[in-house]
Formats: structure tokens, sequence, C-alpha cells
């Protein structure tokens, strides 16, 4: 990832703007980490990803809250193998 001192922001946006459309750019002040610069597709790529995981957490969630419901915990309240109809023992 490239990294480009603040001051550029105003001196070199052009510059600036092209490279972000290759990938995220880094804007540095005093040195240290700031700012990042993306394109907007790539900032819509982030967000649907976050969307998504967003989503896939919420239903993990959602199956680990019924883990206090009876039988919730798999083989809660089932037979064991031993106790199968037609099984001998």
């Amino acid at each position: 990832m490239q990294r480009f001192p603040s001051q550029d922001l105003q001196r070199n946006s052009g510059v600036l703007q092209e490279a972000a459309l290759r990938e995220p750019v880094v804007i540095t002040h005093h040195g240290r980490d700031r700012l990042v610069l993306m394109s907007f597709q790539e900032y819509e790529r982030l967000k649907q990803r976050d969307r998504q995981d967003g989503a896939f957490e919420h239903r993990l969630a959602e199956v680990a809250s019924l883990d206090h419901l009876p039988g919730g915990n798999p083989g809660e309240g089932a037979p064991s193998p031993q106790e199968w109809p037609g099984k001998r023992g």
C-alpha cells in the first residue's frame, strides 16, 4: 500500500486519486498513518462484505442462543446409539 504525506492532498491530488483507483493509499500526518483513500468501488465492496459478515455473525448468534433450550445441545435428550430401536445389546 502506498503512503503519501497529507501535504500531497493539496499539491498532488491527481496523483493520489490515480493511485487510489488502483489500490487504497494511506495518507500520513507527521509521519503517522491517518487516513485511507480508496476508490468508491472498493469502499462499496468492503461495505457489502461487512454486511455479509454481520449477517453471518447474527445467524451464528441465533443458533448459539438455541443452546439454552431443552434439546438445544446436540444429543441432549436423544437416545444413545445403544438405545436405538432394533439395536441388540
